[in-house]
């Protein structure tokens, strides 16, 4: 059930009390509070009857806002419990606590490190599972990467190799597990875009000195937010455009080609899975995640 506004709960509220033959709470009232009782119940928008049932009703729109997310961590808790099932999975990689050993029991025994001693070993920062098949038989196959400075990145061979083995020790026995930590996909694009002369110059800089590159740094910030947003989903060509034309001085934006590639592939190539090469509307990326090929990239600006 969606969370009622504000207004909402206090029309709810309004209504409620219009329609009351009487208000039981003023029976405490004396009688000369019953004579100024008009006032206290009026509708005017600057009444004290007013203002109180707008805090009431901010207290009732905070209560639902808080089951609404109490049910959302429940269902997601209950997702991510049912053994080797793909949430577990997932979750099971982000437990991952680097260079820590293992107990049989699968849960590591934290006793005596910190909060931030434990964060710090937690070294996968994304997960995503999906089937796929090795040599005839099927497989899953967990994309991980770590974050640094904001910036999702592969694992480190050595940190690869002790995630491996820790995951082997805890998924189900004759599942077979890939596990995959690689650079990011490359994007490249080409835009032909039309711009404010008060705003940009021909070169795509702004003139008050703010920024030498808006497009570029827009397109990056869009795709570092959603790799952490949504690790391993599809990338929209739309959504790209969306974010070029809301850079202030753009007034229209023409994306000429995109591809992207990674490692072992160029951009020309194709391949059967279909996530290398020339893009047409989306692309889902091999490595889980994107980063703009800013050299290879270009960007033509026009006056208009």
């Amino acid at each position: 059930m969606a969370t009622p506004t504000i207004n909402e709960i206090q029309t709810q509220i309004l209504n409620t009390a219009a329609g009351a033959d009487a208000l039981p709470a003023t029976a405490v009232l004396t009688e000369n509070e019953q004579a100024t009782l008009g006032n206290l119940t009026s509708t005017s928008k600057v009444s004290i009857f007013r203002l109180i049932i707008y805090v009431v009703a901010v207290v009732a729109w905070s209560l639902h806002k808080l089951w609404a997310i109490l049910s959302a961590d429940i269902d997601e808790r209950i997702a991510v419990s049912r053994p080797f099932s793909r949430g577990w999975y997932t979750q099971t990689a982000l437990n991952y606590q680097h260079g820590q050993e293992l107990p049989e029991t699968g849960i590591y025994d934290n006793t005596g490190l910190t909060i931030a001693e434990i964060a710090a070993r937690k070294i996968v920062a994304k997960a995503a599972v999906v089937e796929g098949s090795m040599n005839g038989h099927g497989i899953l196959r967990i994309k991980v990467a770590k974050s640094i400075d904001g910036e999702l990145q592969p694992l480190s061979y050595e940190e690869h190799a002790g995630f491996r083995a820790y995951l082997n020790l805890m998924g189900a026995a004759g599942i077979s597990l890939a596990t995959s930590s690689a650079e990011a996909d490359k994007l490249k694009v080409h835009y032909k875009i039309y711009y404010d002369p008060t705003i940009l110059n021909n070169l795509g800089q702004r003139l008050d000195g703010t920024d030498n590159n808006p497009v570029i740094s827009a397109l990056r910030a869009y795709l570092i937010d959603k790799n952490a947003r949504d690790f391993n989903g599809e990338l929209s060509l739309q959504h790209l455009n969306d974010v070029v034309e809301n850079v202030a001085g753009v007034t229209d934006v023409f994306l000429q080609s995109a591809s992207s590639a990674y490692t072992g592939f160029n951009y020309d190539d194709g391949n059967p899975q279909g996530n290398v090469g020339p893009i047409v509307e989306f692309r889902q990326p091999q490595s889980g995640y994107f980063k703009l090929d800013i050299p290879n990239s270009t960007f033509q600006y026009i006056a208009r």
